[in-house]
């Protein structure tokens, strides 16, 4: 009987040591996904930052050329009125 109950005491700490090996191993595990998420958080972040650094480069660079091409525009219009209005004088003469 005394070597039954030694065998269950011994049975019971090594249940105790196991369940604490498993709960130290849960929490790595854990702290590894936790880890790992927020490497791949940052990097999403990170390239997204980037795609928006890019987008917003694209719309600057596509609102200069339309305000070139207003200015061109104008500036064409401009000769034209002037070159009409040479026309009418030469017209009239």
């Amino acid at each position: 009987m005394e070597r039954l109950k030694s065998a269950l005491d011994h049975l019971d700490q090594a249940i105790g040591q196991l369940d604490s090996a498993l709960t130290r191993r849960l929490e790595r595990v854990g702290s590894e996904r936790d880890s790992a998420a927020a490497a791949l958080f940052e990097a999403e972040r990170a390239r997204l930052e980037q795609a928006l650094a890019e987008a917003e480069a694209r719309e600057r660079l596509a609102n200069e050329r339309e305000a070139q091409a207003r200015a061109d525009a104008d500036a064409a219009a401009t000769r034209l009125d002037a070159a009409i209005e040479r026309l009418r004088t030469l017209l009239e003469e």
